[in-house]
């Protein structure tokens, strides 16, 4: 079993790391919301049962115009990285616009600097893909299956 304490520790730890953002804790849902500087808001919550950060990352609404083709190219990219322990896309269950970045960090043995990485490679690649997304050019690539330059990969 992960101890929330422990986690809270490390995760005050590494908000002291962290230049390009704020860190507000939510102790009531064992999560933390990283907002940076560039207006991305990161949230991390502790999955005790899978022993693992979740961690995730609003990316844009979908607009009526591509909703569909966009749906179609998040899902040919989510099978692609099936299984590669690399990040994944969701929709909120609130709503059927707002595309989620989400990835799921181990916490076994996981240590100080090692989350710092993986929150700042997660939030630049979620920049990445938020900045993507409102351009409008991830359908222009030619093979959705390849993975995209802001992949990330355990």
């Amino acid at each position: 079993m992960v101890d929330t304490s422990e986690v809270s520790k490390l995760v005050t730890e590494v908000s002291d790391l962290f230049v390009d953002a704020s860190v507000f804790a939510d102790p009531a849902r064992d999560s933390w919301l990283f907002q940076f500087t560039s207006g991305l808001d990161v949230i991390a919550t502790l999955e005790e049962d899978r022993h693992a950060l979740a961690i995730s990352a609003e990316l844009g609404s979908l607009t009526e115009e591509n909703r569909i083709d966009l749906l179609e190219y998040f899902l040919k990219v989510n099978q692609s990285w099936a299984g590669t322990g690399s990040l994944r896309f969701a929709m909120l269950a609130d709503t059927d616009k707002t595309i989620t970045l989400l990835w799921d960090v181990p916490m076994n043995g996981l240590a100080r600097h090692d989350l710092f990485a993986s929150l700042s490679e997660f939030a630049e690649r979620a920049q990445g893909w938020r900045e993507l997304l409102k351009a409008g050019v991830l359908l222009t690539q030619e093979n959705t299956t390849e993975i995209p330059q802001n992949s990330l990969k355990v």
